[in-house]
C-alpha cells in the first residue's frame, strides 16, 4: 500500500516570503575594518576580490565537471556502470535553496527595478536580488568616483554598516537582524542626498520590468534561516563558461553598455579579447531605445556575427521560429541559462521529463515548465529519444557534475516580457488580485511537490505547494485529477505565469492575508506580546501579523508603569492607526486609546476621500509649533491646527493648552488634497448665528450683565454659554473672584460643568467670536453703579478708587485694565512699598486692583495709576513761606501772585523756592518780556543770582516728563512743582488772574516778530523755546547775517541764549514755525549782488564743484577751485551734506539764474587766479586736471582760466602709456611756460622744470658701477628687462633675467610689464657701447642695510656686557648662607613693578586675532594681527626669573623690533602692491618675508577670493627657507586666521593639525586659542584652554595663567579658582609658587583684589623668604591704591632680615612712594626708620 502524502507543518522551500540575508557591502563593511587598522582597498575592490576568490573555488569543481563531460561525450569513451547507474536515476529537479549553491547561473526576469537594487523573479516562484555594486564594471567605476567626491561618506557607511547586527528597533520595536536592509538603507540614504547630484548612477533608467538577463550567484543564504539569493548580472560573470569558439551566430551573451555613439553602443562583455558592438538600427529593431540607457546597463543579447575581435549583436528575435540554434558548445560549462538548446528527451517522468543537452549535460523540464499537468498528457505527447527545443533557465553542479533545467513554456521560450496579450487578457492580478477566492477549481495534475489547478483562464494555471493545502489532508487521494475544490490566490509569478493558490481552509478564511490589505481605522482584537519601556507595547493579532503601539496611543491618560496594566498574554481591543509599508521595516500601529478605539466610524478619516470642510472628527496631537501644533488622524493624514483655533481664549503657546499624544476632536475648516494641506479647529462653531451677531452688538463692555452656563472646562479658564443667545464667552480662572491666585484656582476646580452663573461683559472679541467675562464682584458692582471706566472720557483725576485687574506684568510695572481694554499704568513708585520688589510674583494675570489716577496724557489718551493711599485729603502746612501769606501749599493756584526765592540759576530756567516743601520753577521764556529787557543776550540769565526774591505768578504745575504744565485738577501736591512766570505782562493781569492765553499755532503769521532763547541743536538747525503753544526752529544759514557766527554757532550761540527773531514759515500740521535772524533773506536771484557774504547750505557735493542753497529755490554752485584751501584735498572729504559754510558771491548770472560763488577762507594755501594777468612766466601754479586727450591735458587754474599741458611737457621721463598716470581733476603743480592771454597758457609738469634743475640730468659718462637708481621698465623680452631710468637724459639699460631675482626666475613677462617702476644697480658700464648693465637682485640692496644692524648689534652687545657686569657685582654682595632668600638686585635698581614683565605673557594669550572690525571691500590687515600672535615664546612665557630676565632684557626690546617690509626690486611710486604681478614681484626679492606673503592674502581674500589666499598660504610654506621657522609659523597663523574666519570647523581642524605637525604643538594651541578670543569665539576658547593644560600643563606654569586670565576676563571667578586649584594638583612642586603669584596678579589686575591678597598672604606664609614675592605684593598695592596696606606691607618686609643692600632697595622704593602722595610726614617717617636699621646693621659689625 503506497504511504499517503500529508501536508508538512514546516517546509522551509516553500516559503513564498523571503527575508533579507547579509549582502556582499557586509562583508566588505567588516574587512575594511580590521583589527590592525583600515584597509587600503575600497568596498568595491573588496567585493570583486571575495567574489574571485569564490568563484575560483566553485570553477575548480566546476571544470572538474566538464572534464567528466567530456569523457562521457567521447565516441571512444565508454560509459561506466555508476554513470549509467547515476542517469538512471536522475530526477526531475525543482529551483531551490538547496539546489542554487553560490556559482550557478540563472534565467531571471526583472520584476522592481529601485535605485540600488534589481528583484528579479526566477523560475519555481522564487526571487534574487541584484544590489547596485553587482551589475557591471561601468557601474562600479561610477560608484566609486562618487563615493571619492563625498569624501567620507565611505567611512560612515560602512560604520552604519556594522552595526547591521545589532538589533535595531522602529518607534520601540526590536528589529530581526537585517544587516543587508541596513546595507541598502545606507546606500539608499546617499542616493537620496544625491537627488541634486546626476552623477549618482541610479538603476531605474538603465534596467525596466519584464526585462530577461542571466544572473550569476553570488550568495546563498538559507544556511542562517534567511532566504535570499544575492546575484550578480556582470558580464565578466556570467559569460564565464564561454570561450571564442562558442561566439558564433544566435549564442547567447550579456553585455554591459561602455558608451552610448552615434551609430550604437559600445559594449562590454567582460572578455579582455573580444568587444560588443549593437547599432541603432539592430537595436531598434528589438524595441529597444539606446538614447535612453546610459553606461552601465546590461543587456541580455544574441551574436548576430564576428568581425576580428568585435562581435556585432542584436537583440533576439523573440520567435523561435527566426532563431537557430548554436551547433556545438566548446565545453558544458558554455551551455548558460538563456542559450536555445535542442535536447534528447531520455525518460519521461510523473514530475516531467529528463534531457540531454548538447550530449552533455542532463537536465530536466519540471511540469511547470513542460505545461502539461497530467501524466497521461505528458506521456502522449513526448517519448523517449524525441528531440525537443528548449530554452535554458539554470545551471547548476549536483553530485560534481553539472545540470541545467530547461523550459518548454512559449512566453520562455519566446523570451516575450508579457505571458499573455494584453490585447485579449487582463493582467493576471488585475484579473484575479491577491486575496481573490475562487469558489470552485479543478485539479488538473500534480506532481511530487505541486498540484495544477484550472481556474478557468485561458493562459495561465493555479499552483498549490503541498504545505498549504487544509493540515491533515491527504494529497493523493483527496486531489485527484478532476475534483473541485476551493482556493485563493496567494500571488503570481511571473517567471512561471502560474497563479500561487493555497487550498489552506485557514488561509482561505483569514481576513488579511497580507499587511498591506489591512485598511486604518480597522478594528483588531490584540494580544500583548511585549513591553518596552519608554517605546511601547509589541502585540499580535489573527495569529499571523504582529503590531506595536507607540507609546503615546497606550492610552489616554500617560501610564508610568504600562507593564502593570498590560500583562505580558493579555488579550486587548485595538484599532489600525496605519500601516507602514514603505520603510526599513514595514510596521502596523495600533491604538489602544478608549476614545479612539470606541469612536464612531463616523468620527474616524483615514484619507483625503473622507474629508468634507465642517466634519468633526478625532485627532492626536503630533508636535508644537509656535503658531499652533500638528495633529494626525488614522492613515497618514496630517492637519494643521493654528493658536487662534484652539480654543476661544487667546493662545500664546499651544502646549499651555495641550498636550503631546493627547486626543482632541476637532472640525475640518479646509483642505487643499492636491498639495496635501489641511487646517482643522477645535472652536465650537466656524460663525456665528444670526442671534449671535444680534448679541455681539447689543451687548455692551462694562455695562451688560448677562446669565450664562458653564460648558467646558480648561486647564485655566471655563467656557461659558450665553442662555440667551448661544454666544461663547471665556471666563479665565483669575476673573472668577477678587480673591487670591490659590483661591481662583480652588473655585475653577470646584465649579462644575452645567452650573449657570451671572457674569459681566468686559470686552468684546467679534473676530474670535467670543465675549470676556468676569465674575469679580467688585466689578459687577461698579459696572452695576455706573463707575466702571470703559473710555478715556471716563477717566478724571480724583482720589476716587477704582476697581480693575491686572492685564500685564513688566519691568515697567504693571498694567491694569478696566472694561472695553482701558487699561493704565502703575508705574514702580505707586506701587505700595512691598510691592515694588519682584513685580511678576507679587502680580498675577487677572488679579483684582484697586488704584486711583494720578496723572493724565490728553494728547496720547494714556493715564497713570496709583495704589498708594491718597493724600489729597490733608492739607499740607507750608513751611517757611518766602510768602509769608502763604499758610498751606494748596493755595499755590493758578493765577496767585507770591513771591520766590531763587535757588539756583541754569541756562534756560531758574529754580526758585517758594517754601522749604515747595518747589518752584520758572523757564526763560516766563521771564522777559522783550528783547530789550535783556542785558547779555548770550547769557540772558547772568542778571538772576542765587538767593534773589522775585515777585511771581503761579501759571500751573510742571510735567517734568512731557514738559508741559497741568491743569489744577491734575495736581499732585505731593511730588509737583509749580510753574512760575516772572514776566510783566503776567504780573499786570492782576492778582488772583490766571495768565492771558498764550498764541498757539493759529495765531502765528508769516513775518510776526518773537523773542525766541536756544533750546537744543540739531543737524543744521536749532530748536527755539517761545513764549507760545508751538514750538520754533531756526536754520543755521538763516541764524544772522554776520556770516562769522558759523565758525562756531554752539559757542556764539549757547543754549539759553537770547535771539531776536522772525517768523518766515508756518507749519500747522507739525506746530512749529519756522524762523530767521537775517536782516535780509534770500528770496530770489535778484536779491543776490556780487561780492555779498552769505551764508549757505551743502546740498549736493560732486566731483568738481559744490552745489549750494543760498535761500527758497536760490542755488549757487562752488567751483573745485573756488572751494578749496588746499588743493591737496578732496571735496568730498571737506563738504558734507546739509553743512552751512560762508559763501561770498563771485559772479550772477540772472539770465541763466547762475550763482557763482567761493568758499575759500582768508588764510587758503592755494590762492585764487583771477585773471591772465595774475600769471608770469616761470610762475609756478597749481590746479586741476579737466580734460585729457591725445595731445596732452588741460589744467583748470580757476573757473574761468585754464591752461595746456603738451605731452612732451608732462614727465621728464619717457611715458609710453602716458594717460594712464593722469585722472580727471587731479591735483598738479605746474611751471608757467607761456602766458599769452585766454586760451594761450602753457605749463609744465617737469620736475625739472618745477625744482629748477633743468640742466642736472645725468647722462652717460656720470653714470659709475655700484649706482642705484630708480627707473621704468620699457620693454620686455625674454633674456630680461630694458628699464630707463630717472634723473638721467634717455639712458635705458639691460638687466638681464639672472639678475633680476637671487633664485631662477622661468617667465620675466609675467611679473613686469611696460610702465613699471623698478630699483636698480648698475653692474657694468661699456663706455666702448654706451651699454648698461643693470641688476635687481634683493642682495644687491641688503649690504649696507646688513652692516649697519651689525654695527647696531655690536654696541647692543657691548652695552649689555657692561650691564651684565654691574648685575653680577651687585649680585656678589650677597653671602652664600642668603642665596635661598635672595632674588636678583637688579631688579630692584631697575625700579620697575614686577608684574610689568608679567604682562605681555598674560597679554600674549589674548592677543588680538584675525582683525574683523574692516570688511572686504576696505581691506583687511593681518600684519600687526599675526606679528602680535607670533610674539616670541621668551617673552609670552615669561616666569619672572629675575636673574636672567633682566640681562636679556634690554637686547631683546631692541631686537624683536618689527621688520618693515621694503620692495628690494622696486619701490612703486612708494605705495602698496595694487596687482598679483606686484606682489609676485616683489616676492622674487623676499621669497622668506612672512609678512609679505601674509599682504598678498589679505590682498586676495580684499578680492573675496578665499581659496586663492589660502593656496598663497600654502605656497607659502613650500616656499620660506625651512630655517626660517619664526616666518613660517607666521604663515600658520595666517592660515589659522583664515579658516577661523572664512572658513568651516573641519578645515579649521585640519589646517590646525597640520600646523601642530610641522610646528611646536604647544605654540600653536596657544595661537589657536588667541584667535578664538580675539573673535570672541569664547566657548571654543574654553574647550581648547582644557585641550591645552590636559596637554601640555605639567610643563608650563603660563598655560594655567593664562586659562585663568581668560575666566576673570569673561567672569567666571569661581571657575578660574578650579583652574588654580587644578594647576597646583598637575603642576611640579617648584612651580607652585610661581602659579599662585601670577594668579594673584591676576586677581589684583582683573578680578578680586580680596581674593588676591588671600593668595599673597598663603604665599608668604609658606615662603617668607622670598623677598620677590613682598616685592610683587607691594607693587599690586600700590597699584590698587590703598595707600594704607601698601604701607603695612613695607612695615612688614622691613622687620624682616635684610641684606645692606635689600634693605636699601625697600627703603628706597617707600620713600619713593611716600614722596610721589606728597606726605611729608610719612617720608620723614620712612627716613627715620632706614636711619634706624642702617644703624643696627652698623652694631651688628
Amino acid at each position: 500500500m503506497v504511504e499517503k502524502r500529508k501536508r508538512s507543518s514546516v517546509d522551509d522551500d516553500a516559503e513564498t516570503d523571503q527575508p533579507p540575508v547579509k549582502s556582499i557591502l557586509k562583508q566588505s563593511a567588516e574587512i575594511a575594518f580590521p583589527r590592525g587598522g583600515e584597509s587600503i582597498l575600497t568596498p568595491l575592490e573588496i567585493k570583486k576580490i571575495s567574489n574571485e576568490a569564490k568563484s575560483d573555488v566553485l570553477f575548480e569543481q566546476s571544470h572538474k565537471a566538464s572534464k567528466k563531460a567530456k569523457k562521457h561525450s567521447s565516441k571512444n569513451h565508454p560509459i561506466t556502470a555508476d554513470e549509467e547507474e547515476q542517469e538512471k536515476n536522475q530526477k526531475v529537479e525543482e529551483l531551490s535553496f538547496k539546489v542554487l549553491q553560490p556559482g550557478s547561473y540563472v534565467l531571471g526576469k526583472v520584476a522592481k527595478v529601485t535605485n540600488i537594487e534589481l528583484t528579479l523573479s526566477l523560475a519555481d516562484n522564487l526571487q534574487g536580488y541584484v544590489p547596485i555594486t553587482n551589475v557591471s564594471k561601468e557601474l562600479s567605476k561610477q560608484l566609486e568616483a562618487y563615493d571619492d567626491q563625498e569624501g567620507s561618506e565611505d567611512e560612515d557607511g560602512d560604520e552604519d554598516m556594522s552595526s547591521g547586527d545589532e538589533d535595531e528597533s522602529i518607534d520601540g520595536t526590536e528589529a530581526e537582524d537585517n544587516g543587508d536592509e541596513q546595507d541598502r538603507i545606507v546606500i539608499a540614504s546617499k542616493s537620496k542626498k544625491s537627488a541634486v547630484n546626476s552623477e549618482f548612477p541610479n538603476l531605474s533608467p538603465r534596467f525596466s520590468v519584464g526585462q530577461y538577463l542571466r544572473a550569476y550567484v553570488v550568495e546563498n543564504t538559507s544556511d542562517s534561516g534567511k532566504k535570499r539569493f544575492e546575484l550578480s548580472i556582470e558580464p565578466e560573470k556570467v559569460n564565464k563558461g564561454l570561450k571564442k569558439d562558442d561566439f558564433e551566430p544566435n549564442a547567447f551573451v550579456q553585455a554591459s553598455i561602455k558608451s552610448v555613439e552615434d551609430h550604437g553602443a559600445i559594449l562590454d562583455l567582460g572578455m579582455h579579447e573580444l568587444n560588443g558592438f549593437i547599432s541603432k538600427k539592430e537595436a531598434s529593431v528589438g524595441n529597444i531605445d539606446l538614447a535612453s540607457f546610459q553606461a552601465g546597463s546590461v543587456l541580455l543579447l544574441a551574436v548576430k556575427k564576428r568581425s576580428g575581435r568585435t562581435l556585432q549583436l542584436t537583440v533576439p528575435s523573440g520567435s523561435i521560429k527566426e532563431e537557430s540554434i548554436p551547433s556545438s558548445v566548446s565545453t558544458i560549462d558554455a551551455i548558460l541559462p538563456g542559450t536555445l538548446v535542442d535536447c534528447s528527451i531520455t525518460d519521461v517522468v510523473e514530475d516531467g521529463l529528463i534531457v540531454k543537452a548538447f550530449g552533455l549535460a542532463n537536465g530536466s523540464i519540471s511540469l511547470t515548465h513542460v505545461g502539461k499537468y497530467s501524466t497521461s498528457d505528458l506521456q502522449d505527447t513526448f517519448k523517449v529519444g524525441d528531440s525537443i527545443r528548449a530554452r535554458v533557465y539554470a545551471s547548476y553542479i549536483q553530485d560534481g557534475l553539472r545540470n541545467v533545467q530547461l523550459s518548454l513554456l512559449p512566453h520562455i521560450l519566446n523570451l516575450r516580457t508579457l505571458a499573455y496579450d494584453p490585447k485579449e487578457d487582463s493582467a493576471p492580478l488585475v484579473a484575479f488580485p491577491i486575496g481573490h477566492i475562487f469558489e470552485q477549481v479543478t485539479i488538473q495534475g500534480s506532481d511530487s511537490n505541486y498540484l495544477f489547478a484550472d481556474l478557468g483562464s485561458r493562459t495561465t494555471v493555479g499552483q498549490v505547494h503541498k504545505s498549504r493545502v487544509t493540515k491533515g489532508a491527504d494529497f493523493d487521494s483527496d486531489f485527484k485529477v478532476g475534483s473541485a475544490h476551493k482556493a485563493r490566490v496567494l500571488g503570481y509569478s511571473s517567471f512561471d505565469n502560474v497563479y500561487i493558490l493555497t487550498m489552506d481552509q485557514e488561509k482561505i478564511d483569514q481576513k488579511y492575508l497580507r499587511m498591506e490589505d489591512i485598511p486604518a481605522g480597522q478594528h483588531v482584537t490584540c494580544k500583548v506580546d511585549k513591553i518596552v519601556p519608554g517605546k511601547g507595547i509589541q502585540v499580535n493579532f489573527e495569529d499571523t501579523f504582529e503590531g506595536f503601539v507607540p507609546d503615546a496611543h497606550i492610552s489616554d491618560v500617560h501610564l508610568l508603569y504600562p507593564q502593570r496594566k498590560f500583562k505580558i498574554g493579555r488579550t486587548v481591543k485595538g484599532r489600525v492607526l496605519r500601516v507602514a509599508t514603505t520603510s526599513a521595516r514595514p510596521t502596523i500601529y495600533i491604538t489602544l486609546k478608549r476614545t479612539l478605539v470606541s469612536a464612531n466610524d463616523s468620527e474616524i478619516v483615514t484619507s483625503f476621500d473622507d474629508v468634507t470642510v465642517g466634519k468633526k472628527a478625532l485627532a492626536t496631537v503630533e508636535r508644537f509649533y509656535p503658531g499652533g501644533c500638528l495633529v494626525s488622524f488614522f492613515g497618514f493624514l496630517r492637519a494643521f491646527l493654528p493658536n487662534s483655533e484652539i480654543s476661544e481664549t487667546f493662545v500664546n503657546k499651544p502646549q499651555d493648552f495641550l498636550k503631546l499624544g493627547q486626543t482632541v476632536r476637532v472640525r475640518i475648516i479646509d483642505f487643499n488634497k492636491e498639495k496635501n494641506r489641511m487646517r482643522v479647529s477645535m472652536r465650537v462653531a466656524g460663525s456665528l448665528s444670526e442671534k449671535q451677531e444680534g448679541a455681539m452688538k447689543t451687548l455692551v463692555s462694562g455695562k451688560s450683565i448677562v446669565e450664562c452656563k458653564i460648558v467646558e472646562k480648561q486647564r485655566s479658564s471655563l467656557i461659558a454659554e450665553l442662555t440667551d443667545s448661544k454666544l461663547r464667552g471665556v471666563l479665565p480662572f483669575g476673573q472668577l473672584s477678587d480673591k487670591n491666585y490659590d483661591e481662583c484656582r480652588a473655585i475653577l476646580k470646584k465649579t462644575k460643568v452645567g452650573s449657570i452663573v451671572k457674569a459681566l461683559v468686559i470686552s468684546k472679541v467679534p473676530k474670535g467670536r467670543f465675549v470676556n467675562l468676569t465674575l469679580k464682584q467688585s466689578l459687577i458692582e461698579d459696572a452695576s453703579s455706573g463707575l466702571l471706566p470703559s473710555s478715556y472720557s471716563d477717566i478724571t483725576m480724583s482720589s476716587k478708587v477704582l476697581h480693575g485687574f491686572v492685564k500685564n506684568v513688566t519691568r515697567y510695572g504693571v498694567f491694569v485694565s478696566f472694561a472695553n481694554q482701558l487699561t493704565g499704568l502703575i508705574l514702580p513708585r505707586y506701587l505700595n512699598s512691598n510691592d515694588v520688589e519682584y513685580l511678576g510674583k507679587k502680580f498675577f494675570l487677572n488679579q483684582s486692583v484697586s488704584c486711583r489716577v494720578v496723572r493724565m496724557d490728553d494728547a496720547n489718551r494714556r493715564f497713570l495709576l496709583s495704589m498708594k493711599e491718597s493724600q489729597s485729603g490733608a492739607i499740607e502746612p507750608a513751611k517757611n513761606p518766602v510768602d509769608k501769606h502763604i499758610k498751606n501749599l494748596n493755595e499755590f493756584i493758578p493765577g496767585r501772585i507770591t513771591k520766590a526765592i531763587v535757588k539756583t540759576v541754569k541756562p534756560a530756567q531758574l529754580t526758585v523756592r517758594l517754601a522749604d516743601n515747595q518747589l518752584g520753577r520758572i523757564d526763560v521764556t516766563d521771564l522777559f518780556n522783550s528783547f530789550e529787557d535783556i542785558q547779555d543776550p548770550k547769557n540772558p540769565m547772568s542778571q538772576f543770582e542765587e538767593g534773589q526774591v522775585l515777585r511771581v505768578k503761579v501759571i500751573g504745575y510742571f510735567d517734568s516728563r512731557n514738559h508741559t504744565y497741568l491743569a489744577e485738577t491734575h495736581r499732585r501736591f505731593e511730588e509737583s512743582v509749580v510753574g512760575l512766570s516772572a514776566r510783566k505782562v503776567d504780573l499786570d493781569t492782576g492778582k488772583n488772574t490766571k495768565r492771558p492765553v498764550l498764541p498757539t499755532i493759529e495765531d502765528a503769521k508769516v513775518g510776526d516778530e518773537v523773542l525766541g532763547f536756544v533750546n537744543n541743536f540739531s543737524t543744521g538747525f536749532m530748536w527755539i523755546s517761545m513764549a507760545a503753544k508751538f514750538k520754533g526752529k531756526v536754520s543755521f544759514m538763516n541764524l544772522s547775517s554776520d556770516i562769522s557766527v558759523l565758525s562756531n554757532i554752539e559757542k556764539v550761540h549757547p543754549i539759553g541764549s537770547a535771539l531776536k527773531l522772525k517768523v518766515i514759515d508756518v507749519s500747522k500740521q507739525y506746530s512749529t514755525v519756522e524762523l530767521s535772524g537775517r536782516a535780509h533773506y534770500i528770496s530770489s536771484i535778484e536779491s543776490v549782488h556780487v561780492g555779498d557774504h552769505l551764508p549757505a547750505r551743502v546740498v549736493k557735493v560732486h566731483e568738481n564743484y559744490v552745489l549750494l542753497e543760498l535761500g527758497d529755490h536760490v542755488d549757487a554752485a562752488a567751483y573745485i577751485t573756488d572751494a578749496l584751501d588746499d588743493f591737496n584735498q578732496k571735496l568730498e572729504d571737506v563738504y558734507s551734506t546739509h553743512d552751512v559754510v560762508a559763501a561770498k558771491v563771485l559772479e550772477v548770472d540772472e539770465h541763466n539764474k547762475k550763482i557763482s560763488v567761493s568758499l575759500k577762507s582768508e588764510n587758503a594755501k592755494d590762492k585764487s587766479i583771477d585773471s591772465v594777468d595774475d600769471l608770469k612766466v616761470g610762475d609756478i601754479v597749481r590746479g586741476f586736471i579737466s580734460r585729457i586727450n591725445n595731445g596732452g591735458v588741460l589744467v583748470a587754474l580757476s573757473r574761468n582760466i585754464y591752461a595746456f599741458v603738451r605731452v612732451a611737457d608732462l614727465s621728464d621721463s619717457y611715458l609710453k602709456d602716458w594717460k594712464q598716470f593722469f585722472k580727471l581733476y587731479q591735483p598738479v603743480t605746474a611751471k608757467v611756460l607761456r602766458s599769452g592771454g585766454v586760451g594761450k597758457i602753457l605749463l609744465s609738469l617737469k620736475e625739472s622744470d618745477i625744482s629748477g634743475d633743468g640742466f642736472s640730468l645725468k647722462k652717460f659718462e656720470d653714470v659709475n658701477v655700484g649706482d642705484i637708481y630708480n627707473g621704468v621698465v620699457k620693454s620686455v623680452v625674454e633674456y630680461g628687462v630694458f628699464v630707463k631710468l630717472d634723473g638721467c637724459l634717455n639712458l635705458t639699460g639691460l638687466c638681464y633675467h639672472t639678475e633680476i631675482a637671487d633664485h631662477p626666475v622661468k617667465d620675466v613677462k609675467s611679473i613686469f610689464g611696460e610702465g613699471d617702476k623698478v630699483k636698480v644697480k648698475v653692474l657694468k658700464v661699456n663706455q666702448e657701447r654706451k651699454h648698461l648693465s643693470l641688476g635687481m637682485k634683493a642682495s644687491y640692496f641688503t649690504e649696507g642695510e646688513n652692516s649697519e644692524e651689525e654695527q647696531i648689534e655690536d654696541n647692543e652687545t657691548e652695552s649689555g656686557k657692561k650691564n651684565g657686569e654691574e648685575d653680577d657685582e651687585m649680585a656678589s654682595d650677597a653671602s652664600e648662607s642668603e642665596k635661598e632668600e635672595d632674588f636678583v638686585d637688579a631688579t630692584y635698581t631697575n625700579g620697575n613693578s614686577s608684574d610689568e614683565e608679567d604682562a605681555p605673557a598674560l597679554e600674549a594669550e589674548t592677543a588680538s586675532g584675525l582683525s574683523t572690525s574692516e570688511g572686504l571691500s576696505t581691506g583687511i590687515d593681518w600684519t600687526a594681527s599675526v606679528l602680535e600672535q607670533a610674539k616670541d615664546e621668551d617673552e609670552s612665557e615669561s616666569d619672572d626669573e629675575y636673574d636672567e630676565n633682566l640681562k636679556k632684557k634690554k637686547k631683546k626690546s631692541k631686537r624683536t623690533r618689527v621688520s618693515q617690509i621694503e620692495d628690494k626690486t622696486a619701490e612703486i611710486n612708494t605705495r602698496a602692491p595694487e596687482s598679483v604681478s606686484d606682489f609676485e614681484r616683489l616676492l622674487l626679492g623676499n621669497p622668506n618675508s612672512s609678512i609679505m606673503w601674509i599682504q598678498y592674502m589679505s590682498f586676495q581674500l580684499q578680492l573675496g577670493e578665499i581659496e586663492k589666499g589660502r593656496k598663497i598660504g600654502e605656497r607659502a610654506l613650500k616656499t620660506i627657507n625651512y630655517r626660517d621657522e619664526s616666518e613660517k609659523m607666521n604663515v600658520w597663523i595666517a592660515l589659522l586666521n583664515l579658516e577661523n574666519m572664512f572658513g568651516t570647523d573641519d578645515t579649521l581642524k585640519d589646517t590646525f593639525t597640520r600646523a601642530c605637525q610641522y610646528m611646536d604643538g604647544y605654540t600653536m594651541h596657544r595661537k589657536l586659542a588667541s584667535i578664538y578670543i580675539s573673535s570672541e569665539k569664547f566657548d571654543e576658547a574654553d574647550s581648547l584652554f582644557k585641550v591645552i593644560c590636559k596637554k601640555f600643563g605639567y610643563d608650563h606654569v603660563i598655560v594655567w595663567v593664562a586659562y585663568g586670565r581668560f575666566l576673570i576676563g569673561r567672569s567666571k571667578a569661581a571657575e578660574a579658582h578650579q583652574v588654580l586649584a587644578k594647576a597646583l594638583q598637575v603642576l611640579p612642586k617648584r612651580s607652585h609658587v610661581e602659579v599662585v603669584r601670577k594668579f594673584a596678579q591676576l586677581e589684583f589686575s582683573e578680578g578680586e583684589p580680596e581674593q588676591g591678597r588671600s593668595l599673597f598672604e598663603g604665599l608668604l606664609s609658606d615662603v617668607p623668604k622670598r623677598l620677590d614675592i613682598w616685592n610683587v605684593y607691594i607693587d599690586q598695592e600700590i597699584k590698587h591704591g590703598d595707600k594704607k596696606k601698601a604701607e603695612e606691607l613695607f612695615e612688614r618686609v622691613s622687620a624682616r632680615k635684610l641684606t645692606k643692600k635689600q634693605a636699601k632697595f625697600f627703603f628706597g622704593k617707600w620713600l619713593s612712594y611716600e614722596d610721589k602722595n606728597d606726605d611729608a610726614k610719612a617720608s620723614d617717617y620712612v627716613k627715620a626708620k632706614a636711619a634706624e636699621y642702617a644703624q643696627k646693621l652698623a652694631e651688628k659689625k
